[in-house]
């Protein structure tokens, strides 16, 4: 099997494990839990870039921050950062790449670091 076909692979198999997350990251929220979303959202930091979706990392380091820095504001940009995610994962499941900078949730999400 050649790399690329095997990234494919890999890709396809983190796409579909992103329901749950979204599935888990919703429940922090409604939590308040500001600690835990931090890790969700730095795990999705350290994976984006691996799996071939920098706008997966660039959002989670992100939310993290604010998650670390501005707790008054976190439970806004996990919200935020949770449509987007959202987002992403409906337009790459078509294949297609997510402009995450064009998108006006984000900058408005990077605002608040």
């Amino acid at each position: 099997m050649d790399f690329e076909k095997m990234m494919e692979e890999l890709r396809a198999e983190y796409l579909a494990g992103m329901p749950q997350k979204f599935i888990d990251i919703n429940e922090h929220i409604a939590k308040k839990d500001i600690n835990i979303l931090r890790e969700d959202f730095h795990k999705l930091k350290g994976t984006g870039k691996t799996y071939g979706m920098p706008e997966i990392s660039e959002l989670g380091e992100v939310v993290e921050k604010i998650c670390m820095t501005k707790t008054d504001r976190a439970i806004e940009a996990a919200s935020a950062g949770l449509r987007l995610l959202a987002a992403i994962h409906k337009t790459r499941l078509t294949k297609k790449p997510f402009e995450l900078q064009a998108n006006a949730e984000f900058l408005a999400i990077k605002k608040l670091v």
